[in-house]
């Protein structure tokens, strides 16, 4: 369970705990995991970024879209 420390964090929280038990489905673009490791690498460094990085890309119920012109 993920906890947040304001009412957005909580939302957050919740809509998270959503996607990772199945009760939805998300989307995100592949973008993400690139801006999710970049900060992580700059922030903690290589070792957390590459943990971060096999996290995020088997998160539950988590689907990637291709980077387009559209997105």
């Amino acid at each position: 369970m993920i906890y947040g420390a304001t009412s957005k964090g909580t939302a957050s929280s919740q809509l998270i705990n959503k996607i990772a038990s199945g009760n939805i489905v998300a989307y995100t673009s592949t973008l993400t995991w690139d801006e999710v490791v970049w900060a992580v690498l700059k922030l903690m460094g290589r070792n957390d970024a590459l943990e971060s990085s096999r996290k995020f890309l088997k998160f539950p119920n988590l689907r990637f879209i291709d980077v387009g012109e559209s997105v």
